[in-house]
């Protein structure tokens, strides 16, 4: 499956998986028209979407397509890519995902009528229009420009956050200006959604606490407007405790909780905890998320992440040059062997090493 997606120019060959099987690695450009061209053709149909997501799962997961450490961030992103575009369809009929649709009712067809009138009144004006994922190799600066963001919402692009990404997993753009067509389009009116995800069995009861909104945080000072944090927890079915729910709104807490060793930094985060409302969600079945219910795949998301195997990273051995210098071997060089009349092609040692 690997060799045919590199061969028809849809993937491109990354390196070779030597343990536990043999196997090609390989990753897909971030180009937006295949993933319209992928989001019309999966969404035409109930059954072609859970018929497409059975194969991912039972067949494309299970072999050695998807590296196992990144199904969880694979998982994710569907995830919430899904209800995007059904939000798009049920508002208007519409099966391609060209147009923004409303913060709400993404949330909305995400988890069910859950959301209280407070906050659909503070996220009303709130929009967003990510139609694929770019995945980040470095930890974002602590302030960004809004040109940056105005070309992360005109690309159509989600961010997927690198590895060393303190605070959050990922980053939606968000519009608050006016989206009537005869509108003039105000960079100054974006700003993020942050999402976290977590894996674990027992509850991180301190993970709202330790997000902080990199990136626009004297943007958030400046304008005083509200920011929303989305905590995923697949690994834990526990309800909360205070509320016997698997969802839970958090509104903006009156004194910042932020454990840290600065005062300054405390006092530098306190007025954007202020501004800050948390939806916090535990589970990965359709008692939590019914829009997996609606796409008739509860069963296979469970099935996807419990191929989740964090530690095959190490397990993989990279031949794309110079992508990595530290941690599992890096075998795209070979051994060059000299002797003292020079070079010569019969002297090259070509043991990987």
């Amino acid at each position: 499956m690997a060799d045919k997606a590199v061969s028809s120019y849809m993937r491109l060959f990354d390196g070779v998986q030597q343990y536990p099987a043999l196997a090609l690695l390989t990753h897909t450009p971030a180009e937006p028209l295949l993933s319209l061209c992928a989001a019309h053709k999966l969404f035409i149909s109930k059954d072609v979407f859970s018929k497409a997501f059975r194969t991912l799962v039972k067949d494309l997961c299970r072999g050695n397509l998807v590296p196992k450490e990144d199904i969880d961030e694979l998982a994710a992103r569907i995830f919430l890519y899904c209800p995007r575009v059904l939000a798009l369809k049920r508002n208007r009929g519409e099966q391609e995902p060209l147009r923004y649709v409303r913060l709400i009712d993404w949330l909305e067809c995400l988890l069910g009528p859950c959301l209280d009138e407070e906050f659909k009144e503070k996220f009303a004006n709130h929009h967003i229009n990510f139609t694929h994922w770019l995945v980040t190799k470095a930890a974002l600066p602590e302030e960004v420009t809004s040109n940056f963001l105005a070309n992360l919402w005109v690309r159509g692009s989600a961010l997927q956050c690198s590895h060393n990404q303190e605070s959050f997993d990922y980053a939606v753009v968000c519009y608050t200006g006016s989206v009537e067509d005869d509108a003039p389009f105000d960079p100054t009116q974006l700003t993020f959604v942050y999402g976290q995800v977590k894996f674990k069995v027992n509850p991180d009861y301190q993970a709202r606490d330790r997000i902080r909104p990199i990136g626009l945080t004297d943007q958030l000072k400046r304008t005083g407007e509200p920011y929303l944090v989305l905590l995923m927890d697949f690994g834990t079915e526990a309800p909360f405790s205070d509320t016997n729910t698997r969802v839970r709104m958090r509104k903006p807490a009156r004194h910042s909780t932020r454990p840290t060793r600065s005062a300054s930094k405390q006092s530098s985060n306190r007025a954007v905890d202020r501004q800050r409302w948390t939806l916090e969600m535990r589970g990965r079945t359709a008692e939590t998320y019914p829009v997996l219910k609606e796409l008739s795949v509860d069963d296979l998301f469970v099935a996807l992440l419990d191929s989740f195997q964090p530690w095959a990273e190490a397990l993989c051995e990279e031949t794309r040059p110079c992508s990595r210098f530290y941690g599992p071997p890096v075998q795209w060089m070979v051994d060059f062997v000299t002797d003292r009349n020079g070079l010569n092609q019969g002297d090259v040692d070509m043991k990987d090493g």
